[in-house]
């Protein structure tokens, strides 16, 4: 994989196992490097380029950027999006899938029940995903009591997961 920015005249390529180190001496290009970084990271445009076998992979889906490794945010909105993804497939799997149709038939015939006992007019959406419960339930990731880079390295792990 190979990370490349037109100010710079060297490509960063990334292997396993190794690791890079860019010295940038320049204030005002590590400040514009690291703007641009991060707004490429939130979907703009920019000067940075990032491939793997010359094709082109978008920085968004693939790059996380720590600036401060003390104020790790696990349960930013992109990972909790990739988080009830994967649990709502689980939730449609094979194994999972007549007890997920039941709960929600269940949850439906209570709303039901409730909005027959208000005294107003009411609907509700009765065909909801697994994705808008887990929202409801405020389901996240639990930030352990572990040390300083067990949790880092539980952040990365999420990050590369579900970011």
């Amino acid at each position: 994989m190979k990370l490349v920015y037109t100010e710079l005249e060297q490509q960063l390529v990334f292997q396993e196992n190794k690791v890079n180190v860019l010295v940038i001496e320049q204030k005002e290009l590590f400040r514009r490097m690291i703007q641009e970084l991060d707004k490429q990271i939130s979907g703009e445009e920019g000067g940075f380029v990032l491939s793997d076998n010359n094709k082109t992979m978008k920085i968004d889906k693939e790059v996380c950027l720590i600036l401060n490794p003390f104020a790790l945010d696990i349960n930013s909105r992109k990972a909790l999006t990739g988080l009830y993804n994967e649990l709502g497939k689980q939730g449609l799997n094979e194994e999972n899938y007549l007890k997920t149709c039941k709960l929600k038939g269940q949850i439906a015939e209570y709303i039901y029940d409730l909005l027959n006992q208000a005294d107003y007019a009411l609907k509700f959406q009765d065909d909801f995903n697994l994705q808008s419960l887990f929202k409801a339930l405020e389901v996240e990731f639990e930030a352990g009591e572990e040390n300083f880079l067990e949790g880092l390295v539980y952040f990365m792990d999420v990050c590369s997961k579900f970011q």
